[in-house]
């Protein structure tokens, strides 16, 4: 039994506890905009996510059907954490793609590379930091773009001007095979330190060593002359600047398994649009069927190119490439023929998935996209194509085999490519020449009031062309090259766009 006074009471509580209405779209909008809306699932309940316009709880109308959050059950989200292993990374321009796998599903998390904001002006200071991407993960330092190998090729991409593209790419970021040479006059190099020859780095049983029963005592720097070992090493290098570059004789390159296999489908390619274009050509007018049988006999015989078709294209590039400056002939040892075959190149090409190295916790928060790769000479290839490995080596050469390939002329030209760094050090030397040159050529009062600051650019670009080796040599190469010295501080650019060496 409730007293009058206490019945009142909870007759006058009632009308409180009627139910809330439900929360409107626009505030469970805003609420999936906060830091607390993140949701902490698996990558298997991302893939079940609906979209608020089909398990949505209100009844909402034409216009406002656009999925502007997705529903986690009963919780709507925008943002899914997730934690899981990183079992795959694929570095793009403009992205880099994660793969997490976390037991129950896989999913690619995509990351937008943010471009850098451009510096403030010369004399000002920044009012703010600029802001960096944090990484994810590591995925090792910036590369230069590495290209398909060109077993992955399209039909479409087999021309002469790919192939002329992967003979400079080769020629610029080549191998070595051998650093036999650089290490005779290096006291310091590994093949110098006593105890350790190949028989005792291959032997899997460890044996003691001369450092284990003569040394006692542990080891010590060296005492310091004045002179560091990488001082001495570089003095070495300048007294004889030429012994360290190495150049690539056509014969080099016709040896080398990816050109020779390039080389192959380029010109199989286009024994296939001629006999395509032959054809059409056919068809327009009538032919007997003793025309249609050669025909096809010379078309057969046709599509295995030989090793004159394959020479020719290779000289054909090299021609292409030197008149129109990207490399020059140089007085200089060329890399043995024997080390074409050889030499490891499994570095130049982009792979089609770069795993990561080990066990990475990662922590992310994304949503659900769907990324398309293009194919492209400098990007990747779909996930259908078949990735090249040393261990499954497609066929590199025609059927034609390497004895038709003539003995190396020892007389053969030598090809170096025209990087900035290579054309750097013969700037460098030239700059001084140069510069006196101009200033003596300048007038009495302009000499005196001291215009003139250093050497320009079209100077420089005249003076090398006074040397067969540079007759086509552009005046971009100059330039590049004139950053190059700049960025690594050994010359530096004057108000008057002019160039003086460092002091």
């Amino acid at each position: 039994m409730l007293t009058p006074t206490k019945r009142s009471k909870i007759e006058q509580s009632e009308p409180e506890s009627v139910a809330k209405p439900p929360p409107t779209h626009q505030e469970l909008f805003r609420w999936t905009l906060t830091k607390d809306a993140i949701a902490l699932c698996h990558i298997k309940d991302v893939y079940s996510l609906q979209e608020r316009t089909v398990a949505g709880p209100a009844n909402l109308t034409q216009a406002n059907k656009q999925p502007d959050f997705y529903w986690l059950g009963r919780i709507p989200c925008r943002v899914v954490q997730i934690v899981g292993l990183v079992v795959g990374v694929s570095q793009y321009e403009g992205r880099t793609i994660y793969i997490v796998d976390d037991g129950t599903e896989v999913v690619e998390c995509v990351q937008r590379l943010q471009p850098l904001k451009h510096s403030a002006e010369p004399g000002k200071l920044p009012t703010f930091a600029p802001e960096f991407p944090l990484p994810l993960a590591s995925v090792g330092d910036c590369t230069p773009t590495k290209l398909r190998h060109p077993s992955r090729l399209h039909h479409v991409e087999l021309t002469r001007n790919t192939f002329r593209i992967y003979l400079k790419y080769y020629m610029d970021t080549g191998p070595c095979p051998s650093n036999e040479i650089d290490d005779i006059d290096d006291p310091f190099a590994q093949s110098f330190a006593p105890g350790f020859t190949d028989s005792t780095k291959n032997d899997v049983t460890p044996r003691p060593t001369q450092f284990s029963t003569t040394r006692s005592r542990p080891n010590i720097d060296p005492i310091y002359f004045g002179t560091s070992i990488a001082s001495s090493s570089k003095t070495r290098e300048d007294a004889n600047p030429t012994q360290s570059i190495r150049g690539y004789t056509v014969s080099y390159l016709r040896r080398v398994p990816e050109l020779v296999l390039l080389a192959t489908r380029v010109a199989k390619q286009e024994t296939r649009l001629a006999r395509k274009h032959e054809k059409e050509k056919k068809g327009a007018a009538s032919s007997s069927s003793s025309a249609t049988k050669s025909t096809t006999a010379s078309s057969s015989r046709a599509r295995n190119p030989t090793s004159k078709d394959i020479k020719r294209l290779f000289l054909r590039a090299v021609n292409d490439l030197y008149r129109e400056g990207s490399i020059v002939i140089w007085d200089c040892p060329a890399y043995p023929c024997s080390d074409a075959a050889f030499a490891d190149t499994s570095f130049l090409w982009k792979p089609m998935t770069t795993h990561a190295s080990g066990i990475i916790s990662l922590s992310y928060a994304s949503s659900c996209a769907d990324t398309t790769a293009a194919s492209s000479i400098l990007g990747h290839s779909t996930s259908r194509s078949r990735s090249t490995s040393g261990a499954a080596r497609p066929p590199t050469v025609p059927e034609d085999g390497e004895a038709d390939l003539s003995e190396p002329d020892p007389n053969e030209d030598v090809y170096i490519s025209v990087k900035p760094s290579f054309l750097a050090d013969r700037l460098e030397e030239i700059i001084p020449i140069v510069q006196n040159a101009e200033r003596r050529g300048q007038r009495g009062s302009q000499a005196k009031r001291g215009l003139y600051r250093g050497a320009s650019s079209q100077g420089l670009l005249q003076y090398l062309k006074g040397d067969d080796r540079w007759t086509f040599v552009h005046v971009d190469s100059v330039e590049a090259a004139l950053k190059y010295l700049e960025e690594d501080g050994r010359a530096w650019m004057t108000p008057n766009g002019q160039w003086q060496l460092t002091v």
